[in-house]
């Protein structure tokens, strides 16, 4: 594997755990702090009205970022994926080609 090769994959590697890491917990922090912004019908008051509407956008808002934040699980993951298996591919062929040219007797 070249040293080019080897930067790529672990750049890939930072990038997928930032995706799982870094993204998933600042969506799924903030859907969690939207909690504190869901009021009672009683706080609400006189505006009884806008209360349904307000409640239900919130929780449109907090199921949203939940969703966001498993999807940012699933792109990490999937990075990762792509990187071992890149890794363990260029690492057959290599074998490959080293197993091809002692049977020549001779390098490319």
């Amino acid at each position: 594997m070249t040293d080019d090769l080897k930067v790529e994959l672990q750049l890939l590697e930072n990038v997928a755990r930032s995706w799982d890491g870094v993204v998933k917990t600042g969506l799924s922090g903030t859907a969690q702090s939207i909690d504190e912004l869901k009021f009672s019908r009683l706080q609400f008051g006189i505006f009884q009205i806008p209360w349904g509407k307000y409640t239900e956008t919130a929780v449109y808002i907090q199921d949203r970022l939940n969703e966001g934040s498993q999807s940012a699980s699933d792109i990490g993951g999937a990075l990762y994926k792509v990187a071992r298996t890149f890794e363990q591919q260029d690492t057959e062929q290599a074998a490959g080609i080293r197993q091809a040219q002692g049977d020549m007797g001779f390098s490319i």
